[in-house]
């Protein structure tokens, strides 16, 4: 009513009919309030996450020469043959999978200490990229590095999977 009268106040406007697509403003889903990162937990041994069979690890040295591209696509053409894959972006510095899996949403986080992926394509799918804000600075270190790596494989809850394949950085 407040934009059809400050219209029809304008010289020459005979009429004016507003129509509202939306009931108010867009609600945002707040990221997990999860700290990322952080000092790496010790642990006795090598682990994996709980329900997942077999972790399949992609990677090389040099950067830009496909990881992420055989990562998806192998994740996709798994799941279309019949098995529970998941996805993991561990590449901190350069996070492509969710852009390449085509999802834009974030993930949840019901209890602020477990993690639930989202899903594309019939895959599980997780990455930090998730959890950044785009437009802000990230600079890792050492241990907060690993101290993510941990989080993104300890605390999301993957389910039971046949395969987890974890795209790496160079």
């Amino acid at each position: 009513a407040a934009i059809e009268a400050a219209v029809k106040a304008l010289p020459g406007v005979s009429s004016v009919r507003v129509a509202l697509t939306a009931h108010g403003p867009a609600q945002q889903k707040p990221a997990p309030s999860l700290k990322i990162g952080g000092h790496p937990k010790p642990q006795a041994g090598p682990t994996k996450p709980a329900g997942v069979d077999k972790i399949l690890v992609v990677g090389s040295g040099k950067g830009g020469v496909g990881k992420s591209t055989v990562s998806s696509n192998l994740a996709v053409a798994l799941a279309k043959a019949g098995r529970k894959v998941g996805l993991l972006d561990a590449d901190i510095y350069g996070p492509s999978q969710q852009r390449m899996m085509g999802t834009t949403k974030r993930p949840a986080s019901p209890d602020g200490k477990t993690i639930e992926p989202l899903h594309a394509h019939g895959v599980t799918l997780m990455s930090i990229g998730m959890m950044m804000d785009p437009e802000k600075a990230v600079i890792w270190r050492g241990p907060m590095l690993m101290g993510a790596l941990q989080q993104m494989l300890g605390q999301v809850q993957w389910g039971q999977l046949d395969v987890l394949i974890i795209d790496l950085p160079p």
